[in-house]
C-alpha cells in the first residue's frame, strides 16, 4: 500500500471554501481502481494549510488515476469552483509514501 500525501496552502481567499470543494467533491478518486481511502486535514496552528492523503493499493493503481481523464476533472473542478483562492506554489508539494506499518 502507498499514501500520497499533499500540502495545499492558500495564500488569498477564503479557505473555508477550499474546505467546502473537499466537503462536495465528487469522489472521481473513490470509484478509481486500487483506491483505499482519503482523508483531508485541516491544521489546527495554521488554518490555511490542508494536508491531503490518499491510500492506494500499489504505485501502479496511483499512477494510472493520476493520468485519468477522472484526475483532471477533479481537480479542475477544485480549481474553478472558486477562482479568488489562490495556493501558494511554494507551499505545494506531493509525497508518494510506502505504508511500512500499521
Amino acid at each position: 500500500m502507498i499514501m500520497v500525501v499533499s500540502r495545499i496552502r492558500i495564500v488569498a481567499g477564503d479557505p473555508d471554501a477550499v474546505e467546502r470543494q473537499y466537503r462536495e467533491r465528487v469522489g472521481h478518486v473513490d470509484r478509481a481502481d486500487g483506491f483505499l481511502g482519503m482523508e483531508v486535514l485541516r491544521d489546527q496552528d495554521d488554518p490555511a494549510s490542508f494536508w491531503v492523503q490518499v491510500r492506494f493499493r500499489d504505485r501502479a493503481a496511483y499512477d494510472r488515476y493520476k493520468r485519468s481523464d477522472a484526475f483532471r476533472d477533479a481537480h479542475a473542478r477544485l480549481a474553478l469552483q472558486d477562482e479568488k483562492v489562490r495556493i501558494d506554489p511554494d507551499a505545494y508539494d506531493v509525497h508518494v509514501l510506502d505504508v511500512v506499518a500499521r
